[in-house]
């Protein structure tokens, strides 16, 4: 199989896009993931999440190295924990 230059750029770049996942949970129930990509930015998340809840939860990952946390969301009080997956 031969393969093109520009084709293999393309691929290295859609690998390359998510440096983390962070997977949150309510208790003992999963919730969603949160992918964030290499400038620490949000590529995707689940609509599972409130928005709120992610948004805390990517401030606290980018400014502190921790592989798990917990924040409280806004308007039920429920605590999420996220941890990071990969």
């Amino acid at each position: 199989m031969t393969v093109n230059p520009g084709e293999l750029k393309l691929v290295r770049a859609r690998r390359s896009k998510v440096r983390s996942v962070l997977r949150v949970t309510h208790g003992d129930r999963w919730v969603g993931d949160i992918l964030i990509d290499g400038k620490d930015r949000i590529w995707r998340h689940a609509d599972t999440i409130p928005r709120d809840v992610v948004a805390k939860i990517l401030f606290a990952f980018t400014r502190r190295p921790d592989l798990i946390g917990a924040v409280v969301g806004g308007d039920t009080g429920w605590t999420y924990s996220w941890q990071v997956a990969a």
